[in-house]
């Protein structure tokens, strides 16, 4: 189905329940059933999509909207083709979406029209027009996806909507629908750069690719830079903040004359401030000190659903946004991500940002994928245990060759104790690694 120049374009989606929302409609998508798929909310939750929508969709004030699910054509054919605009009350809840729940249970993250409405120098850095077609094989139940999907109707872009990422398909997609706009977690453009003639496909008409929602290794960033030719744009953000809080910019991915640009998650997008503070005395630290990631603007939510001890912990007492991230900014505000703090391992009493030690892994010519995670150890507390994939066809190194390669790269502490091989890593729908799940599998390895 396409639209006009807002159309949503459902390339093989699956039928599904249509959202109320603007005359071009958010078509729901199918996704295929992964682990680590969203969960159903908590027993608290239940009901809260309901009683959120119903006085909170922008204009209609719950006129109209079904009790039941309806298909969305004939949703659309019972409301005037009369764009209500913005308007409403921008403190209204209008989007209840579900954090992705990697270090644990999915949480409610509520989201207001103010949330959503995105400044106007954000949209204009990505280079937005109407005759712009956008990627978006996201899941749509994750922020990710949503706002990537929102971004487009805002501009007035047509949307190619693809149910699930088959990497091939993906591909295939990009050059015969002169895609100009896509938005890739890393694992994808990890797939995308390692497919068979990859580099002779036509993405000339790719104008900005953007990523985000997890680390990339700069190994990766630079393949990506040479595959798609393209701008490139890094967003750092989390649902809690209607994912916006930095940006590195198209300008700052020069490989050749700021490479260590390629490290950084960017400055602050517009409205938004950030602090680094000490995580135990809550105080402002250094720059390159690290410290925990605190954010401060009109994107960050109004709070969790139902969950008041949660959102106590979210939020400090002078309003600022605890990320639960680890990172430092230089004396240009740049920020620099370490790691979630959970992820941290702590070995020996020293700690290390498992990023850290992914990216030098990643640098291997044998390494397609490295996750860094810590399990117990009875001498050092926490071991060092790297979780590797693989490249195919290329000639197999042992855990000790792995081991000496990050030698001289890292500090010795921070090296990996155990190595482990398998066929692929543990991800939800949005691409992360489910850490969670290897610390689980390989704790009592």
């Amino acid at each position: 189905m396409a639209s006009g120049r807002t159309g949503v374009d459902r390339r093989g989606a699956g039928r599904g329940a249509a959202c109320p929302g603007r005359r071009t409609g958010v078509p729901a998508c199918r996704t295929r059933r992964t682990r680590g798929a969203a969960r159903a909310p908590a027993r608290r939750d239940r009901g809260a999509v309901r009683g959120t929508v119903r006085g909170t969709v922008g204009g209609l004030s719950g006129r109209g909207l079904p009790d039941r699910p309806t298909s969305y054509e004939t949703w659309l054919a019972g409301h005037p083709a009369l764009d209500p605009g913005a308007g409403g009350d921008g403190d209204a809840v209008v989007m209840q979406v579900y954090t992705s729940g990697t270090t644990g249970v999915p949480k409610g993250v509520r989201l207001t029209l103010d949330n959503l409405l995105q400044a106007d120098e954000q949209l204009a850095e990505l280079l937005w027009s109407p005759d712009s077609v956008a990627l978006n094989a996201l899941p749509m139940f994750h922020f990710a996806g949503a706002g990537w999907l929102n971004s487009a109707l805002l501009m007035g872009a047509r949307t190619v909507m693809l149910p699930e990422v088959v990497p091939a398909q993906v591909a295939e997609v990009l050059e015969r629908e002169r895609i100009t706009h896509a938005l890739f977690v890393p694992a994808v453009l990890q797939m995308l750069t390692s497919l068979p003639g990859i580099d002779t496909r036509d993405f000339s008409a790719l104008r900005v690719m953007v990523y985000g929602a997890s680390p990339i290794t700069p190994t990766l960033l630079r393949r990506s830079l040479e595959v798609f030719q393209c701008g490139f744009y890094q967003r750092y953000g989390m649902t809690e903040t209607a994912g916006t809080a930095t940006r590195l910019s198209l300008e700052d991915h020069d490989a050749d004359a700021r490479p260590h640009l390629l490290k950084s998650a960017g400055r602050a997008c517009h409205g938004v401030e950030i602090r680094v503070v000490d995580g135990v005395r809550g105080e402002g630290v250094a720059p390159g000190v690290v410290g925990e990631i605190l954010l401060r603007s009109r994107f960050n939510t109004v709070g969790y659903w139902n969950r008041p001890e949660e959102n106590a912990r979210l939020f400090t007492a002078d309003g600022w946004l605890r990320t639960g991230d680890a990172g430092h900014l230089d004396e240009d505000g740049y920020l620099f991500i370490s790691d979630r703090i959970k992820d941290m391992v702590i070995t020996g009493g020293e700690n290390v940002y498992p990023t850290e030690v992914e990216a030098v892994l990643a640098e291997h010519p044998a390494v397609a994928e490295v996750s860094v995670i810590g399990v117990p150890d009875e001498r050092w507390g926490e071991a060092v245990s790297a979780v590797i994939v693989l490249r195919h066809g290329v000639s197999a190194p042992g855990p000790d060759e792995l081991i000496e390669f990050t030698r001289g790269r890292i500090a010795s502490y921070k090296k990996p104790r155990a190595v482990h091989f398998v066929t692929e890593l543990p991800r939800n729908p949005s691409g992360k690694v489910l850490k969670l799940e290897l610390r689980e599998r390989l704790g009592g390895a």
